[in-house]
């Protein structure tokens, strides 16, 4: 057996000698052409095809898309003289000739003008748009922008459609696994409570989902279960311009179960956005509002000895947030950019918690007691974020220099009162958690004529937490439940990634190292000290089977560090008999992630994805004291995950387009826990299904479905679940304006059923909430409705506070 020193000192030596091996490349003589697409008003033409033939030939030797930007580039090719082909839909075909290219680097002397087909246009009645699913190299890309049902839902809502994600109470699993990273824009998000996050970003402002199952160098090690990055809408149209929109839902319950008379529920919501750009400057901004009221029902049975406790609880709340983001960029020069962003969000809301429980002997069935809990919850939050960034552009051929600058201050305080009408006894709880982080990152790639791209980067974060909670009984301090945690936290990582791309066949390869230190303080004592350095290899290699036939295969080592809430050794109160608290001993877990995957026309795929994490992190470990069940993260045991997928792209001419996408999950974990071997394994199921109609030029239809057998979560056994949900899209005035229904889980499939059996611990707990809603809502652009032909750079460094929930 290979101890981990030598398997570490194995795969340094393999990354040198690739990299040590392609450096001798560099001298081999290869050209790179350089382009972009326009149209004849000089706006940008996005995903024209581009053909590349030898001058006296009639057989494409390359092709592919132009970028957001209309840019392309054709590299690592044979010097000699070449003609390209251009075409896009609307446009005439377009041909440059005799292009000599005798240098490493050839840039087109002016962009391909592409001219407008008139009669083209005239016979066209049905515009083309991109799919709802798309498989790239390295991601899965679920374009959201346009969909009728995403209209007026927030992000969460939206992520029980995409394919692999499987949300459970509220907490979101890739693959039947825990430790997702989420990215908003490739960057950390503004938010400390992630659940509370996703519910608080509009649909409406998202372009697009992009799931990451096996990241490469470049991206944090952090996240073993992959990365979704959630990518906002961009504006580059030039001049000024803006949108507004306006929303509302309502959904209705029969509440009884639960006794309570309460029946509806509603939200509303509105967004206003201005872009101003003259070339040189840009300035931007947005702000959201977002009134909801929700519920949450909460039931659980437990068996304690040789009695049952059932207990109903109903959670009614409302929640107000407010997002803002302002900004601006001005061009230095042909090369470089500097910009600033400002982020913040203000998220209140209340309410009250009711629980009824019921104790019976399991033996008789008499009712032997009862009492009532009711929880009052308050909870505030206020975030911001600022970043400064710098590009700078070298040439044309893609070297280019980026470096970010962040700070940001979070401010969370949850105030919790329990009441026991019986006996009136009182528990109040009030925690307080502001935190600062600062960030510097930057990043060099350097294109390679010969085909070789080089990334090398490095960044630098500091975490600083305070956490302070007062706990009272009958309005008495508990000392043994109050107390102050601090806890600092610093990152040190730098990274080198190779990446080259041959006729039919490309790699990437990468290293990164990080140093981790982080300290603990509760109260006087210094109850955690740790530091430690790792390195995360990466690789991924592509091969071209055939035309249509791609084989891609992944590898990559990573790390998941307790998320900050799990560190802190405090107790919360859910209910009189409920609580969780953290664990400051918590190590990070470490994960070897693998996958194959099969391509055909970037559309049909089959993956196989395993992960093996050692140290698992169990978020939820449940223990039994007497009547009083409460749960603490720890490091227990592996955990392996393997997962196989398959997608079909579904269409029947230009009338019905969508996707078919089935995976197969199967979870083992394996631990040592409360004096015995939990040893358990499961495999289970996702289906997703999604199929636009286009009705008219103006007029679509949506239907989005997806089942979810049961699946095994650590300790947790979860039962099947499911959703429906039907969407109308109107467009008018030109396409300015768009008005989107929505029913939302129509059946009302989507609440669960779980339950731990393990040693003494018998529990079955019982979740829904609002999930069957219907929405409506009406956005309208204005202003100026020209491109300015520059895509906007995602700002900000790319992972920070997904580890940040409260």
């Amino acid at each position: 057996m290979l101890d981990i020193r030598t398997l570490l000192s194995r795969q340094v030596l393999i990354v040198a000698l690739l990299i040590t091996g392609n450096l001798q490349l560099f001298a081999q003589e290869k050209s790179t052409i350089n382009g972009k697409t326009i149209d004849q008003q000089e706006k940008v033409v996005e995903y024209a095809t581009i053909l590349l033939f030898k001058q006296e030939s009639t057989v494409a030797v390359r092709s592919q898309l132009s970028d957001a930007t209309g840019k392309f580039s054709f590299i690592n090719i044979d010097k000699g003289v070449y003609k390209i082909q251009v075409s896009s839909m609307g446009y005439k075909t377009s041909f440059i000739q005799n292009i000599n290219v005798i240098a490493a680097i050839t840039d087109l002397p002016e962009p391909v003008v592409l001219e407008t087909d008139r009669k083209l246009l005239n016979e066209i009645n049905i515009v083309g748009s991109r799919p709802f699913l798309e498989q790239k190299v390295d991601r899965l890309v679920v374009n959201v922008g346009n969909s009728a049902t995403s209209a007026g839902a927030t992000a969460m809502e939206i992520l029980k459609k995409v394919p692999g994600v499987i949300i459970i109470n509220d907490h979101v699993n890739l693959s039947g696994k825990t430790g997702v990273v989420i990215m908003i824009d490739g960057k950390p998000s503004p938010y400390t409570d992630m659940e509370a996050m996703l519910k608080d970003i509009p649909g409406n402002n998202i372009e697009k989902i992009e799931v990451i199952s096996n990241p490469g160098a470049q991206y944090e090690a952090s996240g073993s279960a992959g990365i979704i990055d959630i990518i906002l809408k961009k504006n580059r149209k030039s001049g000024l311009n803006g949108s507004y929109i306006l929303g509302g839902g309502y959904s209705y319950y029969d509440q009884k179960d639960v006794k309570s008379n309460d029946h509806s529920y509603g939200r509303y919501s509105g967004a206003l956005s201005l872009n101003y750009n003259n070339g040189k400057w840009n300035f931007f901004g947005s702000a959201d509002f977002l009134h909801r009221r929700v519920f949450e029902v909460n039931n659980y049975d437990r068996i304690i000895d040789s009695n049952l406790y059932t207990q109903k609880n109903y959670y009614p709340y409302y929640y107000n947030t407010v997002n803002y983001r302002t900004g601006a960029s001005y061009q230095l020069s042909e090369k470089s950019t500097l910009g600033i962003l400002i982020n913040g969000n203000n998220r209140s809301g209340n309410g009250t918690s009711t629980t009824y429980t019921t104790i019976s002997n399991l033996r008789t069935n008499n009712t032997t007691g009862s009492f009532i809990t009711e929880n009052l919850t308050t909870i505030e939050r206020f975030n911001l974020t600022g970043n400064l960034n710098y590009a700078y552009k070298i040439d044309t051929s893609g070297r280019a220099f980026y470096a970010d600058l962040d700070y940001s201050n979070y401010k969370y305080k949850n105030t919790v009162n329990i009441n026991f009408p019986v006996n009136n006894d009182k528990l109040f709880q009030r925690g307080k958690n502001p935190l600062d982080y600062l960030t510097f990152k930057a990043n060099y790639t350097h294109p390679f004529s010969n085909g070789i791209k080089l990334d090398a980067g490095f960044k630098l974060s500091a975490v600083d937490i305070h956490n302070d909670l007062l706990f009272t009984r009958n309005e008495v301090v508990d000392q043994s439940q109050t107390n102050q945690f601090q806890y600092k936290e610093n990152v040190q990582a730098a990274y080198l990634n190779l990446a080259r791309k041959y006729a039919t066949f490309e790699y990437q390869i990468g290293l990164r190292l990080e140093r981790t230190a982080t300290t603990g303080q509760l109260g006087a004592d210094k109850v955690l000290d740790q530091q430690y350095t790792q390195l995360f290899p990466s690789l991924s290699i592509q091969q071209q089977l055939s035309k249509n036939w791609k084989l891609n295969l992944a590898y990559s080592r990573r790390v998941d560090r307790p998320q900050f809430v799990l560190l802190s050794p405090f107790s919360y109160f859910i209910d009189s008999l409920t609580y969780s608290k953290g664990n400051p001993n918590l190590v990070p877990q470490l994960t070897h992630a693998g996958r194959l995957a099969i391509h055909y026309k970037n559309a049909f795929f089959i993956a196989f994805n395993y992960n093996r994490t050692n140290n698992a992190i169990y978020e939820s470990a449940p223990q039994q004291i007497g009547i009083i069940t409460y749960t603490q993260p720890d490091n227990l045991g592996t955990h392996d995950n393997a997962v196989m997928e398959i997608n079909v792209p579904l269409a029947l001419g230009n009338f019905i387009t969508g996707y078919g996408d089935f995976q197969g999950i199967y979870n083992r974990y394996n631990a040592a826990y409360l004096n015995s071997v939990y040893k358990k394994d499961k495999f289970s199921f996702q289906s997703n299904i999604n199929l636009s109609f286009r009705l008219s030029s103006s007029l679509k239809a949506e239907v989005n479905g997806f089942y979810t057998t049961g699946t095994l979560n650590e300790f947790m056994t979860t039962s099947s679940f499911s959703g429906i949900y039907l969407g109308l899209q109107k467009s008018m005035f030109n396409n300015r304006a768009k008005v989107n229904f929505s029913a939302n889980d129509i059946f009302y499939k989507n609440s669960t059923i779980s339950t731990v059996n393990y040693q003494h611990i018998n529990t079955r707990y019982y979740y829904r909430d609002d999930s069957r809603n219907f929405r409506l809502t009406f956005s309208y652009s204005f202003g100026n409705e020209k491109s300015s032909g520059k895509a906007d750079r995602d700002i900000g460094s790319k992972e920070e506070n997904n580890r940040l929930r409260n």
